[in-house]
Order: structure tokens, then sequence, then C-alpha cells
């Protein structure tokens, strides 16, 4: 243990002296075992306690899986060097939406992996379609029918 440690055994043992008429000199070995193991104690609590975090009700975003968005990721690369970056922001009619993922998702449910125009897989457009349509219509949009 640390000389500080030790001055501090030293000054609770002088207080016991002085305040406590059981003291005895045979004490002093129960009394730094009883300071070392109480201060073990704590460095140990003190190591296992965690900063606070207040997160309840806030998005776990370690639940998503990001090698999995690697599909949309391409779609989306494919989209740029097609339409020019970002293009898709500008807005498009929800049924414009709906229908194209809809044909990538026919075709897959077909058994058509692959895109024949962009070679990519169906589900990356599926994802694209998706991400597109929770950007220009998604739950906090009035949805209904006009």
């Amino acid at each position: 243990m640390s000389s500080e440690n030790d001055h501090q055994i030293s000054r609770m043992i002088a207080t016991i002296k002085e305040w406590s008429p059981e003291y005895r000199e045979d004490m002093d070995s129960d009394i730094e075992m009883t300071y070392y193991n109480a201060l073990r104690e704590l460095t140990e609590k003190k190591n296992k306690e965690k900063a606070l975090r207040y997160n309840q009700g806030k998005l776990k975003w370690s639940l998503v899986h990001f090698k999995s968005l690697e599909p949309l990721v391409k779609v989306m690369e494919y989209g740029m060097a097609k339409y020019g970056p970002r293009d898709w922001m500008k807005g498009m009619a929800r049924e414009v939406i709906l229908d194209c993922m809809m044909r990538h998702m026919t075709a897959l449910m077909d058994g058509e992996e692959i895109d024949p125009e962009s070679q990519l897989h169906h589900i990356g457009h599926i994802m694209a379609n998706a991400m597109m349509y929770s950007y220009h219509h998604g739950v906090d949009v009035d949805l209904s029918p006009k």
C-alpha cells in the first residue's frame, strides 16, 4: 500500500488510542487489516461502477447488423451514378416508391435474386425503396387517402 495509506492508518490508530479506553497495542494489526479490507472493497466497488447513461426511449443502434445493409449501399451507389448524388431526396410520390419496391419484391419472390439492369441483389433495391419511403412518407406523415 502507499505511504498515504500508511499515514492514514497511523492517524487512525492515534485517534483510536486517544478516544478509546479499550485500545490495546495488539489491536494495531486488526485495525490495519480492517482498513486495507475496506479500502480494497471500495476500490473494487469503484471499478465495478459504470458511468450513468439515460438511454430509455432512445434508439438502440447496436441491434442493427450493419453488414446486412451493404446491398442497400450498393444500390444507392448505383442510383448515384445513374441519377446523380442524392437525387432521390428531391421527392417522389409514395406510389412510385411502392411500385418500384413491389417490382423488386415480386421478382425476388419469383426466384430472381439479381436485378437484370443493375446486376445487384433485389434485396438492396427493396431496402433502398423502403428507406426512400421512410424518408419521404415516414410514420410522422399523414398517409390517409386524400
